[in-house]
């Protein structure tokens, strides 16, 4: 068996949803860890920031395509990022593949137009139910409750959300 290269889609599961970080939770197969980079939405009130995620909390399926985050890395790096806060909680999106970037734009900052994010996202993100409210739409997306503040969820048109997901 060989390991995938990044840019293949791929479904994440949380390991405190899935009993831990040993097995592959779609084929049992033995899981391997490897560092990678994600993409962090951290979320406090109405203040949203992103943050690349450099992070060896990614156990990946050598057989299927399939990753197992390890919730306590990603609570611990939430919990000591600068735009942290008491009530913050985040969402990782999907894994970014640099080996996409092209080699003369590698020292540039990401943006839209001249060095786009090679952002892999999860295949289990799914859009959610629309808002009662059309008042309360903010178009953010919900976002995993994190151990270092309450959960909570913002009311958006159809957001993302995680398959398993557990929303208060």
């Amino acid at each position: 068996m060989t390991s995938q290269p990044e840019s293949t889609p791929r479904k994440m599961y949380w390991s405190d949803d899935v009993r831990g970080t040993r097995r592959c939770p779609d084929c049992h197969v033995r899981l391997v860890p490897k560092p990678q980079t994600y993409l962090l939405i951290l979320r406090h009130a109405k203040y949203t920031a992103t943050h690349l995620a450099g992070s060896a909390g990614g156990h990946f399926c050598p057989a299927c395509p399939v990753v197992v985050l390890d919730r306590k890395q990603f609570d611990d790096y939430a919990a000591t990022s600068s735009d942290a806060r008491a009530g913050s909680s985040y969402l990782a999106p999907g894994l970014v593949d640099l080996s996409a970037v092209p080699e003369d734009k590698a020292d540039l900052p990401f943006d839209e137009l001249d060095n786009p994010l090679p952002l892999v996202m999860f295949t289990n993100l799914q859009q959610g139910p629309e808002p009662e409210d059309p008042a309360l739409v903010s178009g953010d997306p919900p976002l995993r409750p994190s151990s270092f503040g309450r959960r909570t969820r913002s009311a958006s048109l159809r957001p993302p959300i995680c398959e398993g997901e557990r929303v208060p």
